[in-house]
């Protein structure tokens, strides 16, 4: 990971602003394509309790250098988000002792799940623009197999029953046997 100092000055100002108790998210940067935007404020599909895109429109894997923000015209409007990736993410004291700790679910899904109680508790997240950080991108380490895989798949099916709004959480349980 590579941080850019400037990126936690402009989250802890942002979230000092903020009127209510809030989260506050970066963007995450490929390491190794550091044009590219891989993620940014997430969504999690309620019928799926798989991860989305905020709006149709938008693109993981964005490349800056070849559409920069200027004519990236998704990226400059707001979005509302579930969740922020813990890569980079501020979570204030208040929101803390309001809602408890992370579930011990080590490794993915955690901050999916943290968000979704948060946002359940009235507690907003932004994925701020203008803050970021470089990491591997998913794709690069394609953590969703070998030993990874099992935290993927646990943790998918505790928030799908714990947060979906539907009867056993939704469609999980079914598209559960189409992963691989």
């Amino acid at each position: 990971v590579v941080v850019e100092p400037e990126s936690i000055l402009r989250l802890t100002t942002f979230a000092d602003y903020c009127k209510n108790p809030t989260i506050v998210g970066g963007h995450m940067f490929d390491m190794y394509d550091r044009t590219v935007l891989h993620a940014f404020g997430e969504v999690v599909n309620p019928w799926r309790t798989f991860y989305d895109r905020p709006h149709d429109d938008m693109s993981l894997g964005h490349d800056l250098g070849r559409s920069n923000l200027r004519n990236t015209h998704w990226l400059h409007r707001r979005v509302d988000v579930d969740y922020n990736g813990w890569w980079m993410c501020l979570i204030p004291t208040e929101v803390i002792n309001k809602i408890g700790l992370s579930l011990p679910l080590f490794l993915k899904w955690d901050d999916a799940e943290y968000g979704l109680r948060a946002k359940e508790a009235g507690i907003a997240t932004v994925s701020f623009p203008g803050a970021g950080l470089w990491h591997v991108s998913w794709t690069d380490k394609d953590d969703s197999v070998g030993w990874q895989a099992y935290f993927h798949e646990r943790n998918r099916l505790i928030t799908a029953l714990i947060h979906s709004p539907f009867e056993k959480g939704g469609s999980v349980m079914r598209e559960s046997l189409f992963l691989d």
